[in-house]
C-alpha cells in the first residue's frame, strides 16, 4: 500500500527544503519506504499540534478553542503581518494573494514538487509579492536571506508567477526576541532559485544518493529505518564509553569539545524521538524487544477540584485560608485566562489588565542559561 499526503502527492515540499539539502539519500529513502507500506504516520508532538491550531486560526479556519498562549501567539502574529505588510505596499494597493496557499513546481504538465504559502501579498505594475511564514516555536531557525525552505517558495512562485519581479520573503516568530527576518529576491535571484530548485530535484532523483546524519534527522519520516541515523544517534556515548572504560575520559575544550558537544546536541532529540518511538512499538507488540517491557506508570495523587478542596480544609479546625494556599502553586498563564474568561479580554488588552491587577505581586524569573550555536 503507498501511503500519499493527498495535497502533497508524495512530491518534495518546501517544508523538507533544510532537510533535503543536508541529506540527498532522504527523499529516496522516504519514497522506497512509502511504496512498501512501511511509513506510519506519528501523532504530532503537543507542540507541532498547538502550532497547526495556531496556523489555522491564522488563516481565518480556526479548529478549536485557543490556549491562553496560543491565543497570545496569534495576537503578536496578526500584528506583525499588519506591521511588515504596512511598510512593504509602500503606502500603495496590495492584495491578499492566498492563505495556506499550496503551489506546485511542474516539468511540462506533470508536478514535480510543491510548496504551501502560510499568506501572500501581491502588489501589480509591476508585480511584486510578499510571503510570510509564521514559525511559532523557539528552535533555532536559519535566516530568510538563507533559509532553504523560503528560497523554494521563492522557486515556486516564480514559476507560477511568471511576471513577477521581485518577490520578499519573511519570517513572523512571535515568541523569539527577533520577531521578523526578511529578504528580498529580484527578478534575477527569483530565476536563479527556481532553477536551482529544478537542479536540486534532478540530483536527489538520482540512484544511491548518499544519506547524511545530523541534527535534521529529528524531522525524517524515515528516521526509523535509517541506520546512518541511528549510528549517528548511537556515537557520541560509543566514543564517550570506550573513554570511561578506559579511564581516560577528560572533557575536551576547543575545537575537540564544540565539535563533541555539537553531536550530542543533535544526537538528543534524535534519541528522544527513537525512544518514544519504541515506546509506542512495546505498547502495541510488548514481545517486540526482548529485555524490555512498558513497566505502568506512577499513580500520583492530585486534586483537581481546588475549591472543593478549599470547602473540605475550611471544615478542619486552624486550617486557615493562609496555610491552605501556602500548599498550592498558582499558574500565571492559567490565572491569566481565567481574568480572560471574566473579563472578555484577549491579547493585548488583556496583558495589560493582567499587569494592572497583578503587576505588585507579578515577579519576573530568570531561567538557567541554554546553550546556542553562534
Amino acid at each position: 500500500m503507498t501511503q500519499i499526503d493527498d495535497e502533497r502527492l508524495g512530491l518534495p515540499s518546501a517544508s523538507g527544503a533544510r532537510l533535503r539539502r543536508h541529506c540527498l539519500g532522504q527523499h529516496q529513502l522516504v519514497t522506497e519506504l512509502r511504496k512498501a507500506g512501511k511509513l506510519v504516520p506519528e501523532p504530532p508532538s503537543p507542540a507541532a499540534k498547538s502550532g497547526n491550531v495556531i496556523h489555522s486560526a491564522w488563516a481565518g479556519n480556526p479548529e478549536e478553542e485557543l490556549s491562553v498562549f496560543e491565543a497570545s501567539t496569534l495576537d503578536i502574529l496578526q500584528r506583525l503581518e499588519k506591521m511588515v505588510v504596512t511598510d512593504w505596499c509602500q503606502g500603495l494597493p496590495c492584495e491578499v494573494l492566498g492563505r495556506e496557499l499550496r503551489l506546485y513546481l511542474r516539468k511540462g504538465i506533470m508536478p514535480i514538487a510543491s510548496g504551501a504559502l502560510d499568506v501572500a501579498y501581491i502588489q501589480y505594475e509591476p508585480m511584486r509579492i510578499l510571503i510570510l511564514d509564521a514559525k511559532t516555536l523557539t528552535g533555532q531557525v536559519d535566516p530568510a536571506h538563507s533559509n532553504d525552505q523560503l528560497r523554494e517558495l521563492v522557486a515556486l512562485t516564480t514559476q507560477n508567477y511568471s511576471e513577477v519581479s521581485e518577490i520578499t520573503v519573511g519570517l513572523l516568530r512571535p515568541n523569539v526576541a527577533e520577531r521578523t527576518s526578511l529578504s528580498v529576491y529580484d527578478q534575477l535571484e527569483c530565476h536563479v532559485a527556481l532553477a536551482m530548485l529544478f537542479k536540486h530535484l534532478e540530483e536527489i532523483a538520482l540512484p544511491n544518493r548518499p544519506r547524511t546524519p545530523g541534527d535534521w534527522c529529528r524531522y525524517c519520516q524515515a528516521l526509523p529505518f535509517c541506520p546512518q541515523a541511528h549510528a549517528y544517534a548511537s556515537e557520541p556515548s560509543m566514543e564517550l564509553g570506550l573513554q570511561i572504560s578506559k579511564g581516560t575520559l577528560a572533557l575536551p575544550i576547543g575545537h575537540a569539545g564544540t565539535e563533541l558537544l555539537s553531536k550530542l546536541l543533535a544526537a538528543r532529540p534524535l534519541i528522544e524521538r527513537l525512544t518514544s518511538m519504541y515506546k509506542a512499538l512495546l505498547a502495541q507488540e510488548p514481545d517486540a524487544l526482548p529485555g524490555y517491557h512498558l513497566r505502568p506508570g506512577k499513580q500520583v495523587r492530585e486534586i483537581t477540584d481546588i475549591l472543593a478542596a478549599w470547602e473540605a480544609a475550611n471544615q478542619v479546625e486552624g486550617f486557615d485560608l493562609a496555610a491552605f494556599l501556602s500548599a498550592t502553586k498558582l499558574s500565571v498563564t492559567k490565572l491569566e485566562a481565567a481574568l480572560g474568561k471574566a473579563t472578555g479580554r484577549r491579547g493585548r488588552d488583556l496583558r495589560q489588565t493582567f499587569s494592572d491587577v497583578f503587576g505588585e505581586v507579578t515577579q519576573m524569573r530568570t531561567d538557567a542559561p541554554e546553550l546556542e550555536r553562534e
